[in-house]
């Protein structure tokens, strides 16, 4: 493979033929000058056939500068293209890597995804048969929208079920102040009751009599006690008027024998 089938640019070839042309005509010279003998004072036509070809040769490396002048600059754009080129390579290589990673990325959160634990799989949602029976309008949804609309039934469920929680939470809250109520008002009616018992002793010892039943006797107590349970299930607005019944009963149960004493000892 010969020089010329390596450079193929019309201007470096062009560079090589002056270059060859320069060569011939400087050996040329060279040889015109050793043919003639030496002498010491060369004839006029030899100094001009010399400085002809002399000329010749100059002019041929004068093209042959002019050509190497061409050929750097060439050389130096060239070399600026390529370096501009390479810099766009480079920055096209690096988005190829860029888009190589955020690929890899991507794959990897997808593969993530498809294998992470969702919550939404361990809710306990009704079977899509139950589901698509009760709710036709949605047998075209995809799998995707089909369990959006699983969710949200489950979720609109689930707040039913919450309010009627919080309102049977409120009955036993309001159940459970109405029985502490209710024991309060008990425990008083006993206080009363003995405060009663209490006042009503004096009446009673001034009235006694052998034929009645003593005050420690539990039989005579029995039925004001079953009255006063028996006002535990009255409502609230109807608890005072039934407790003051039962007071005006047992009062009356109390000082009754004590009026019929009185009124036999004034006929007596």
């Amino acid at each position: 493979m010969t020089i010329t089938d390596i450079v193929t640019d019309p201007s470096l070839r062009l560079a090589l033929e002056t270059s060859a042309q320069a060569q011939e005509q400087a050996l040329k010279l060279l040889d015109f000058v050793s043919s003639q003998p030496p002498t010491d004072s060369p004839s006029h036509d030899f100094q001009i056939q010399v400085s002809k070809q002399q000329k010749l040769l100059l002019t041929y490396l004068a093209q042959l500068r002019g050509l190497h002048r061409d050929a750097h600059v060439n050389a130096r754009e060239t070399k600026a293209v390529t370096a501009e080129a390479r810099q766009e390579v480079d920055k096209l290589h690096l988005q190829l890597q860029n888009l190589y990673y955020e690929q890899r990325h991507l794959q990897a959160e997808i593969a993530a995804c498809e294998s992470y634990d969702h919550k939404y799989t361990q809710l306990p949602l009704i079977p899509v048969e139950a589901f698509l029976a009760q709710f036709p309008e949605h047998a075209k949804l995809d799998e995707n929208e089909l369990m959006l609309a699983r969710i949200e039934h489950e979720f609109t469920d689930r707040q039913i079920l919450e309010n009627q929680r919080q309102e049977l939470l409120k009955k036993k809250m309001a159940l459970q102040a109405g029985n502490k109520q209710r024991k309060d008002d008990l425990a008083n009616l006993d206080k009363d009751l003995e405060k009663f018992i209490d006042a009503a002793n004096p009446i009673l010892k001034t009235f006694v009599s052998p034929k009645w039943p003593k005050l420690s006797d539990q039989s005579i107590w029995r039925p004001i006690r079953s009255l006063a349970a028996a006002a535990a299930p009255v409502c609230p607005e109807d608890r005072t008027q039934r407790i003051y019944a039962i007071l005006f009963d047992t009062a009356l149960a109390i000082l009754t024998p004590a009026w019929l004493a009185l009124q036999q000892w004034r006929v007596e």
